[in-house]
């Protein structure tokens, strides 16, 4: 939870950078923007396994190794980073990449 308030900072800018894409796209598709558009929906479920995947990895260290963990550690705080760790490496590289305005979608 402690960057909660960067990441719904960070995905206002990509919704922000990607809603005239989306407009745009509906209206006069060109193969640049159907790019984006599908980077947009695929991007998710990636992240949505990767976060599961984190943290079914994160459970398992603790089931199979309780000795090693710390007493006055916070599982469901740190299943919860593990979850959201891989979304919020993707929502900061599209922030970066689509507030720089590399890719012309016209």
């Amino acid at each position: 939870m402690q960057n909660l308030w960067l990441d719904i900072w960070t995905a206002g800018v990509v919704v922000a950078a990607r809603l005239p894409i989306l407009a745009s796209d509906m209206q006069n598709p060109t193969p640049a923007s159907r790019e984006e558009t599908q980077r947009m929906v695929t991007e998710k479920a990636e992240a949505a396994l990767a976060g599961a995947q984190a943290v079914n990895d994160y459970w398992m260290t603790l089931l199979m190794t309780p000795w090693k963990m710390p007493f006055d550690a916070s599982p469901l705080e740190d299943s919860f980073e593990a979850f959201v760790a891989p979304g919020r490496e993707t929502l900061q590289a599209n922030a970066r990449r689509l507030s720089r305005g590399d890719e012309t979608l016209s």
